[in-house]
């Protein structure tokens, strides 16, 4: 149903009590799961002459703690499917989706190069710094991009009222335009 109806949760301060509420829960698993499993280090030994230092974690472990990022993701992106045929004035929504696409792409592919390489501890080290980078890169790109890009080279879409209801600033040049036409 359509309806003039401010949606809930929408104000800033909504919007930063949604956020702490997230970003709690993963510091309170992190600080759990820090308590539980002490951080350390061991030495592996892939051959006679080689010694590697390498953090001690299991790979449920550090499965566990990617999976609320990953339940993240998704929430974003199916939000973001059903956000994608809004009006072309709010068409913040394509800019998310697509970076929510790309990152879906990009950890689908590490969760299996990262886990399926157990011998080489090279491969999954690069592995996650590569799709840690290329994430946060995709998501700079893709959100603000566009907005660099009106701010420079379109300015002039750069005001308010092209972000406000359009049918309402058609209304209001109209009669503008008629009031204009009546004292000429």
């Amino acid at each position: 149903s359509r309806s003039a109806k401010r949606p809930p949760f929408i104000s800033p301060k909504s919007q930063l009590l949604i956020a702490g509420a997230l970003i709690s829960v993963q510091l309170a698993c992190t600080l759990i799961w820090l308590v539980l499993s002490h951080p350390g280090t061991r030495i592996h030994h892939p051959q006679r002459l080689e010694s590697i230092l390498r953090c001690k974690i299991d790979d449920k472990s550090f499965l566990v703690s990617l999976f609320y990022n990953m339940i993240l993701i998704m929430v974003c992106t199916y939000y973001a499917i059903k956000t994608r045929r809004i009006p072309e004035n709010f068409n913040e929504s394509k800019f998310i989706g697509f970076t929510m696409y790309t990152t879906c792409i990009i950890w689908l592919a590490f969760v299996p190069l990262f886990f399926g390489t157990h011998s080489s501890f090279e491969v999954q080290i690069t592995t996650l710094c590569v799709s840690i980078s290329l994430s946060a890169s995709v998501a700079l790109a893709c959100l603000f991009t566009p907005k660099i890009y009106i701010i420079f080279f379109q300015p002039e879409k750069n005001v308010r009222k092209l972000t406000m209801n359009s049918n309402h600033y058609k209304k209001q040049a109209s009669s503008s335009a008629g009031s204009y036409a009546n004292h000429s």
